[in-house]
Order: C-alpha cells, then structure tokens, then sequence
C-alpha cells in the first residue's frame, strides 16, 4: 500500500514497533504501528525510515488515559508500601534507642540537679547513690555522661538521616518508573 507521509513517531510500549501518524490515498491520516517484521511491506519500510530519522526524531512512549491512570494508581501504591517501610525503619531506630536516650536524660537531669552538692565537696561522695544515680567523683563525670547522651543522640540522628536519604533514592528510582511493568518490578 501506497502512503503519501508519515510523521510523529514515537516508540511504542515495549519499543518493538513506531507509532506514527501516517497518510494513505484514499483513507487519509491515521495512527499506524509500523514493525520490523511487519507482514506488510509498507510497514517494514515506514520503520526502517523513521528508525534512520526520515520522519524527525522518534520521541519515546508516553502513556496515555487508561494507561496513565493505571500508572499512577500502582505507582501511589507503590509508593505508600515504600513509606511505610521507611517510617518503620524509623520507627525501630528510634524505639531501640529511645530506652537508652530516655535513660541518659533522665541520668542528666538527676546528676545536673546534684552539680552544686557535687561541685560543695569534690570526692566526698563519690560513688554514693543518690536519687538512682551513682554520684561521680566530680564535674567531669558529669560531663562525661552529658557528653555520653549527647553523642548517642547525634547517633540516632545519623541514623534516621541515613534511612531518609536511602529511601529518596527509592523514591527517585520509583519516579523514573515510566510503565506500569517497570512499576510492578521495582523492588528495594
């Protein structure tokens, strides 16, 4: 069959054929698929030319209605699954540690309550306890578990940051999903 032009091409899905829109006598312009191994010749011709640029360059699939709706239905889907992992990740650090950080604070306010006593008569009541809390022999213990409870929530902090930045990637990688298939593969 005979065409008189053909424009617009854009891969298909799967990329195994060219959509364009093409022009034949006597039926006018319609989308038409055109493949390597297409049965007619005018196919296998149409691809070929547009595959070496003939008809401009070929622009890449764009999902369109039911496919695009269905696209972000699974990516949302998707992308609820992938929050609710990170915000357990989250969620378990913080609950492993809370016990600790609790602990430490509660050690900090205890000992920052006894800094005067403490600072009155360095050493005299050194390793009495007083209040749960077993009295340093001076400031620099205090210090110490200050430091202590300092240094373990900055640990915590780094380790959440470090959840959140691997689960943008995710999101990244989920953003770049272009297909429903693409979608239902990705996996983390």
């Amino acid at each position: 069959m005979d065409y008189t032009s053909v424009s617009s091409p854009k891969w298909s899905k799967d990329r195994a054929s060219i959509e364009v829109l093409a022009t034949f006598p006597g039926v006018g312009e319609v989308d038409f698929s055109a493949a390597p191994d297409d049965p007619e010749p005018h196919g296998r011709e149409i691809y070929a030319r547009a595959v070496v640029g003939d008809f401009g360059p070929i622009a890449d699939f764009t999902p369109t209605g039911a496919e695009v709706t269905d696209l972000e239905a699974r990516t949302m889907q998707k992308r609820q699954s992938v929050i609710n992992s990170r915000n357990a990740e989250i969620a378990v650090t913080r609950g492993t540690t809370s016990q600790n950080l609790l602990s430490y604070e509660s050690k900090v306010h205890r000992l920052m309550s006894l800094v005067p006593i403490i600072l009155a008569a360095p050493g005299a009541y050194y390793g009495f306890v007083f209040n749960g809390v077993a009295l340093p022999q001076d400031s620099t213990g205090v210090i110490a578990v200050v430091n202590a409870f300092a240094a373990d929530q900055a640990s915590v902090s780094a380790q959440i940051e470090g959840i959140i930045v691997k689960y943008d990637a995710i999101f990244a990688g989920l953003a770049a999903c272009t297909t429903v298939a693409e979608v239902e593969a990705f996996s983390w």
